[in-house]
This record gives structure tokens, sequence and C-alpha cells, in this order.
């Protein structure tokens, strides 16, 4: 994949990550987005790979990203759409040993590697940027700065809700209350919970309907999907931010959500194995990566 960035006879090509890069990935970002610059216009060529009933094929599709030095609004994110693209080489190398979030089965470390990007739709109806990492950038922006990310796995409503307000509300409220006391920036996000996809071998690239991932996972009735509640995650979703819009109102916590939702909901070709339909692996999945680093940026800069 090459990205020309251009101003006047200002010409480069997207090259691969440094190894302190490559690190900085797994932990935090994986792999860019978008390539966006102040002052330039970027285009994006990539390989799209797609398969009909019919035939399987392969075609070009170019992406002229804005000129925009405007930020995507945080809760427009949520709506895109996952784009085919096709990178010359891996943006990293997994490190071994993970536990749930697996290396993809696919992966080559020296070969072309073929994945999916998220899109937000704001980029086009709004004509803003979707922030890519910067390593320099990045470490100038955390400084003296701290960022809770916390999400749930499913638990009954009452016992979740129960531990929210009587356990992780009043201590979000104190470190809040310290972090303003020591003049120190602190990020609050929360997370939305994604829900696992049933007999997700089946699938073999993104959904484009929200709905139709949602249906499916409403009939989870079927061995060995029964008993993980995962067509109870929105009704979940819906309550916890709920119960922070009362924290906001009540207490003046201040937070930010990152919807993985509506992104990941759309991924039930991304998951680990086969028998594993809810954990998804990688390098393929960056999503909160992606999210993360453009959230600090339109909350920080």
């Amino acid at each position: 994949m090459a990205i020309s960035l251009r101003k006047g006879n200002t010409s480069s090509k997207k090259q691969l990550p440094s190894r302190f890069q490559q690190c900085t990935y797994i932990i935090l970002f994986g792999t860019t987005v978008l390539l966006l610059a102040q002052g330039y216009s970027s285009t994006l060529t990539y390989h799209d790979f797609f398969q009909t009933k019919e035939t399987q094929g392969e075609r070009n599709i170019e992406i002229t990203v804005p000129n925009s030095t405007y930020f995507c609004p945080i809760q427009d994110l949520k709506i895109g759409s996952w784009v085919n693209i096709t990178y010359d080489l891996p943006p990293y190398t997994p490190m071994r040993g993970e536990v749930q979030q697996k290396t993809c089965s696919d992966f080559k470390q020296n070969s072309t590697f073929k994945t999916w990007i998220w899109e937000p739709e704001a980029i086009h109806s709004k004509g803003c940027s979707f922030k890519s990492f910067e390593e320099e950038l990045y470490c100038r922006l955390m400084k003296n700065k701290t960022v809770a990310i916390i999400g749930a796995h499913y638990v009954p409503n009452n016992q979740l809700l129960g531990h929210l307000n009587n356990n992780l509300f009043p201590q979000l409220n104190d470190w809040q209350a310290m972090c303003e006391l020591e003049h120190k920036d602190c990020l609050l996000i929360w997370r939305t919970t994604v829900p696992g996809h049933p007999n997700c071998a089946q699938f073999t690239r993104p959904s484009d309907s929200v709905e139709e991932m949602e249906h499916i996972i409403a009939t989870e009735d079927s061995i060995p999907w029964t008993g993980f509640h995962w067509n109870e995650t929105k009704i979940q979703n819906e309550l916890v931010l709920k119960a922070f819009q009362i924290q906001k109102t009540a207490a003046n916590l201040s937070y930010e959500v990152m919807d993985a939702y509506h992104v990941n909901i759309l991924r039930p070709d991304m998951h680990a194995s086969k028998n594993d339909c809810l954990h998804t692996c990688l390098p393929k999945d960056n999503t909160y990566s992606w999210l993360l680093n453009h959230m600090l940026h339109v909350k920080f800069t």
C-alpha cells in the first residue's frame, strides 16, 4: 500500500514502523487508519478483495480524504463502515503468549497483510479527519496525563448497577477530585461491551448491518452458545450509559464513551477461532487503539 502526501512538489510514501513504533503499536495503537496532516491532502490507494456467489476477484479503489484539521466528534465515530486494505507487510508482530486475544491464524510475519480498517461516515458527511498515530506527538500529548479505560463483561443487571453505584462511581469521583488537586488532566473512558457472534466460522468478511448482527445474536440458543447472554449486551450498554449520565448530573462526573458495540458488532469474521466466537485476534483487531488515539487528540489538542 502506498499513501502519497502532496503539498506543492512534496511527496512521500508510507514506510513500515520502526522497532520502537512496532512496540508502541502493540501496547497502544496497532495500525494507523488514515494518514492525515495539516495543510495536506492525502490519497489512499488499496485493493478491495470481494467475493460473491458466482465469482471471486479483486478491484482497485481510491479514497480521497478531505483536507481537514477538524477532528471528527467522538460521538460520530460509531457510524461508519469497514474498508478492505492490503499492506505490503503487517503493521507489527503480536507479542506471543496472549491469553485471550490470540494471533490471527492466517498471520505471516513477512508476507502481505490483508485486513479491514474502520472508516467513520463523518469523514465524508462532515469533512472531518480521523486522527492517525504519530509517535512523537503521542509522547508530548500524554505528558502529565492519566487515562482510565473501563468496560464490563456480562453480569446480571442488578449486580452490575449495584457495583457501579456502590463501588465504581465513588472511586471515579475521588480519582477525578485528586486529578484536579494535582492539576493533572485525567480522562475517563467507558468502553461499551461487544457481544460474540454465534457460529462465527461461517463469516468471512465484515457485516454492513448492525440490525442483521443483532438478529443473529438474538437467536443464540444453539449449542454451544447457550448461556452467554450476548443478546442482552445492547440493553446492558443502555443501562450503564444511563447510570453514567445520572452521575454526570448528580456528581459532575466527567467521561467519554468509546462506542465499541456499534463498531465491532460488525466484525463476526474477526474472532480468534471457530471455538472462540467472543475474543478477536491480532494484528487484525486494533479497533480500540484507533478509537483511543483519536479521542486523545480530540480531548487534549
